[in-house]
């Protein structure tokens, strides 16, 4: 009963979304807005889109902008056909981008898929997911943020597809480091050698929660960069890690950040878990952020509204 009513409720969001772009100038709507015209809190607007994007239905801008594609138009209300919540309910990622290869597949009697793919496995293997659309968006707008007094960017628990890459590549003037398990530093270092940006980075293999290390950089200000982390940790692991960027800050020299991404929640994302969100993650307000911060001896500085639903957390010493 539950399960019914929560698709229901998504594919009801889906279709009033997509009316909404159609309808709205270059079918693009800030998503602040496209939210407020579905009648649906912004965070839980965020999650639907996330999937949504990453199948091609709409795209998503660094500026917190959604756009609707060709392909997404099919799913206004006025389109012939009662197939569309059949569809959007029932078909995979993968099926739903494939319809728009059909009539390719009439013409030549064989098997296309988008990117001149001829197997099913191999096209799935080229599809972005979900978190690789977040992830990317974040990325994105980090890397438009006001680097020109920053020196270098420190980012703590990058793992291998780092953000730190897009934010260098983004300002040619910046060094980076990136800290993390050494089992994943290694893999990182290779990957980084590939991608031709082993000179602009240093690997550092640590256990993060035990130590984050002073890194040797260049004069002006460091930005250390947590993304998605302490979500994934409690308030004791969390607290641990924030104690241990902020030993590195004050031996810094110079000045220095902290940057934090992360999702807030308010009492209006209790409508996001009714609705299927179950990630297994430690959600907290933005007063518990500050709270976590505090105890660390960190001083919060400032809150900046990041795409997909997240935020950029600022602290200082």
């Amino acid at each position: 009963m539950i399960a019914d009513h929560v698709s229901a409720r998504r594919s009801e969001i889906i279709q009033s979304l997509a009316d909404s772009l159609k309808e709205a100038t270059g079918r693009t709507l800030p998503v602040q807005e496209a939210a407020r015209r579905c009648d649906v809190i912004p965070g839980l607007m965020h999650q639907l889109l996330l999937p949504l994007a990453a199948a091609g239905i709409v795209t998503l801008s660094p500026t917190d902008h959604v756009t609707l594609t060709e392909l997404g138009a099919a799913l206004h209300r006025d389109v012939p056909g009662p197939m569309w919540d059949v569809v959007i309910q029932g078909a995979g990622l993968a099926s739903w981008q494939a319809t728009s290869q059909l009539a390719e597949v009439v013409r030549s009697g064989q098997l296309s898929l988008p990117g001149g793919q001829r197997s099913l496995y191999g096209y799935v293997k080229t599809l972005p997911t979900p978190e690789a659309v977040r992830f990317q968006l974040v990325a994105l707008a980090l890397a438009a943020e006001d680097l020109s007094r920053t020196h270098t960017v420190v980012d703590v628990g990058g793992g291998s597809d780092t953000m730190l890459e897009t934010i260098l590549m983004a300002h040619p003037h910046l060094g980076g480091a990136l800290l993390d398990l050494p089992h994943v530093a290694e893999r990182t270092k290779a990957t980084l050698a590939r991608r031709g940006m082993a000179d602009r980075f240093r690997v550092l293999g640590v256990d993060f929660f035990e130590d984050v290390p002073v890194v040797p950089v260049r004069p002006g200000k460091v930005v250390y960069l947590a993304a998605d982390i302490l979500p994934h940790w409690s308030d004791e692991h969390a607290l641990r890690l924030l104690t241990r960027i902020h030993n590195a800050m004050t031996g810094t020299p110079g000045s220095s950040e902290l940057w934090c991404v992360a999702r807030l929640m308010s009492d209006a994302h209790e409508e996001v878990r009714t609705l299927g969100s179950f990630e297994d993650v430690h959600k907290r307000t933005a007063n518990e952020y500050a709270l976590l911060l505090e105890k660390a001896r960190l001083v919060p500085q400032r809150i900046k509204s990041l795409p997909s639903g997240v935020h950029l957390i600022i602290a200082t010493v």
